[in-house]
């Protein structure tokens, strides 16, 4: 398996010069405008299923090929370093948690759930748009201003069709809170964690990196510039846990809670292996970050009822493996 991904990198790294041309992002720009052409007659419901899709595999491909997505942004002869990966890892893991509450709430009946989401990808698409035309005046010399380009023409595409479509839902609001469990308590524990991770990633990122890894490793802009990235999308998780509380269904807040944990598992799995496999991070990025990441990982897991969800699990693989009648 190992092999394999190397292989796709390796392939991948041949011909990355190709893909980075002025050509090529002139008709990456243009195909973008051809896209957004097509999505808006097509209404605010295709239009949100198509950006899922398309934000769910990139997560997946950021998450197992972090070494193709820093080639393609980075300039030329410029190498990543562990913490890039990790980064580029985490972005990915923001990614596929958002698809997967779309995924998990598409088929509710609650408009408030819906509307939640177009808000929180206003938020996302319109913050990052900000950043990245921030980084793009400033001329990073380790970053490729063709891709720096690309990003921010799509992100003001995506922007201006989640701002259309937010402006005209009809749900603005939400309902009184019903729920006779404990999961608005874990749904406000949940945001206060994302949001107030996310508020001091994008406030502070040097600080924070500087805690993280051992003194002699060497911090950058493009450090910064991810981990206000990843402060971004932290802030789009926990609005939407700030909005579940007001949903009508429990389903759509346990959705809510489960795609948060599953962030949570993937961003355990990466951070341990970099811990185990590396020099570069510290302890406290062990006995706080991964800490911190594991409680948030309990509270959505007791949010989103464990014992249903063990016998959903149950049902499914009895499905899968029929059990013999004697």
């Amino acid at each position: 398996m190992e092999a394999a991904r190397d292989w796709v990198v390796d392939m991948f790294k041949e011909h990355v010069d190709v893909l980075t041309t002025d050509t090529t992002v002139a008709a990456a720009t243009v195909f973008a405008v051809v896209v957004l052409l097509i999505l808006v007659p097509f209404g605010a419901k295709f239009m949100v299923k198509g950006f899922s899709c398309v934000i769910f595999f990139e997560g997946i491909l950021l998450l197992l090929f972090p070494e193709i997505a820093f080639k393609i942004f980075a300039a030329e002869n410029v190498e990543p370093d562990v913490l890039h990966l990790q980064e580029i890892r985490s972005l990915g893991i923001i990614d596929i948690a958002i698809g997967m509450t779309f995924f998990l709430t598409m088929k509710s009946t609650d408009s408030t759930v819906h509307s939640s989401y177009f808000f929180s990808m206003t938020l996302l698409t319109g913050c990052c748009l900000m950043m990245e035309a921030a980084a793009l005046s400033k001329k990073n010399p380790k970053v490729n201003p063709n891709m720096r380009n690309l990003a921010v023409h799509n992100l003001l595409i995506w922007f201006g069709l989640f701002v259309f479509h937010s402006m005209r839902q009809q749900d603005w609001g939400g309902y009184v809170e019903v729920s006779t469990s404990c999961r608005n308590t874990h749904l406000r524990l949940d945001f206060v964690i994302w949001f107030l991770t996310g508020l001091a990633a994008v406030i502070y990122p040097q600080i924070i990196y500087s805690c993280q890894v051992v003194s002699s490793f060497t911090l950058d802009a493009t450090h910064a510039q991810n981990a206000r990235l990843m402060g971004v999308g932290f802030i789009a998780l926990a609005f939407m846990s700030g909005r579940a509380s007001n949903f009508l269904r429990e389903d759509d807040k346990k959705a809510v809670l489960l795609s948060h944990a599953l962030a949570c598992v993937l961003l355990l799995v990466t951070m341990g292996l970099n811990q185990i496999l590396t020099t570069s991070f510290t302890v406290w990025h062990a006995a706080f970050g991964m800490t911190t990441v594991f409680l948030t990982l309990v509270n959505a897991i007791l949010g989103s009822d464990p014992k249903q969800l063990a016998r959903n699990a149950k049902q499914q693989l009895s499905k899968l493996v029929p059990v013999k009648q004697d």
